[in-house]
């Protein structure tokens, strides 16, 4: 069994994840925006301030979560890296048979 991943790849695309956690860091900042431009008479009625702070919530567990994913990821193509290596190593160390 041969699994081959190609790791160049899978950081270039981890890397992608940077612009998307940027843009939702802007969203998050957008909502904070709207909602200090609101008068807070105006936020009181219909529960707005709790919504605007849900929804401050669910863009920060957003980014917390696109974050995590972006480290784990570069934690497992750098294990996967290194497994590489040493199979290689052990690999090379293994006399062929003759013949074969």
């Amino acid at each position: 069994m041969n699994i081959d991943i190609n790791t160049e790849s899978a950081r270039a695309t981890n890397n992608q994840l940077s612009a998307i956690i940027n843009h939702v860091i802007d969203i998050k900042h957008a909502v904070s925006r709207l909602r200090l431009s609101i008068d807070p008479e105006v936020l009181s009625h219909r529960n707005l301030r709790e919504r605007f702070a849900a929804t401050q919530r669910n863009i920060e567990s957003i980014e917390s979560a696109l974050s995590l994913l972006q480290r784990t990821t570069m934690q497992n193509i750098s294990s996967y890296e290194v497994a590489e290596m040493r199979a290689n190593a052990i690999i090379q160390r293994v006399p062929t048979k003759p013949g074969g």
